[in-house]
């Protein structure tokens, strides 16, 4: 399996949806866990460097308009895309795995009605 670093927009989107669906009180500070859940699984499979977070000042509201702008279908896919992205290593034993599995969950649930979306990635 492959592993990529989600973008900064892609991660803040899952936090938002944590945040949205009563996972999370704080996207930010999501954010920053699920960027090092996916640094964590990239350094296990490629033993690279860890990325920082760019400007989440900017990134967040760029986050609020693309969930608002697509359907339930894309949330989960993005949601189950950076989920596979940091399922390498230990992602099991990472402190917001279980808001990630929760998470997939509450998605699939909510697109279970609406067309299959196409996007995967952000």
């Amino acid at each position: 399996m492959s592993a990529f670093l989600c973008s900064d927009l892609h991660t803040c989107i899952v936090a938002q949806l944590a945040e949205k669906h009563g996972l999370s009180c704080d996207a930010v500070a999501t954010t920053v866990g699920l960027r090092a859940m996916n640094n964590a699984a990239l350094k296990a499979r490629y033993d690279g460097p860890a990325e920082t977070l760019a400007g989440l000042k900017k990134t967040m509201p760029q986050a609020s308009l693309w969930l608002a702008a697509h359907n339930p279908s894309a949330h989960d896919n993005v949601v189950n895309c950076l989920d596979h992205q940091c399922s390498e290593g230990d992602y099991e034993t990472q402190p917001l795995y279980p808001l990630m599995q929760t998470l997939k969950a509450k998605t699939k649930e909510a697109a279970k009605f609406w067309p299959e979306s196409k996007i995967w990635s952000v």
